[in-house]
């Protein structure tokens, strides 16, 4: 089995972010280095923590119908304000259709081979907005982790 992109939602204090095209969730380990004069050779490493962050690709708007979702206003207020925010990535169910009537899709809970949803606190460390002379503004969202991360209950 094989996960689309399109299951797959990162959230910011519980909404997902509207109109997203795209989304990512980069992890890098940290390391510390612990090579001594004694040593031999070749680097020498012992783990730190996991650095992480998140990121989104959305177009600049909102459909009517929905209430549930982040917008782009709403992200910036939190970034002026220094706000730290609850972010996520997860599985959502029936991810095949359009945004559900309730107007934000609903995290899977059934457990998956592949993949588990994990959450942590960020900051939003940029908004990256874009307004072409042709075509819709978009918005690049990255988030930087600021916690270690969790597995989503």
């Amino acid at each position: 089995m094989r996960l689309d992109g399109k299951s797959m939602r990162l959230r910011v204090n519980g909404k997902t972010i509207a109109l997203s095209n795209s989304c990512t969730f980069n992890t890098t380990t940290q390391t510390i280095d612990a090579k001594t004069k004694d040593d031999a050779k070749g680097p020498y490493s012992e783990f730190d923590f996991v650095d992480w962050t998140m990121g989104s690709e959305n177009l600049v708007g909102y459909k009517e119908e929905t209430t549930s979702q982040i917008l782009y206003k709403e992200l910036l207020a939190l970034q002026l304000a220094g706000t730290e925010v609850e972010v996520s990535v997860d599985l959502v169910k029936n991810a095949s259709g359009a945004v559900p009537a309730n107007g934000d899709w609903e995290s899977e809970t059934a457990e998956n081979k592949a993949f588990a949803p994990y959450k942590g606190m960020a900051w939003i460390e940029s908004l990256n907005l874009s307004m072409p002379k042709d075509g819709k503004a978009t918005l690049s969202v990255n988030l930087k982790g600021n916690s270690p991360l969790s597995l989503v209950d």
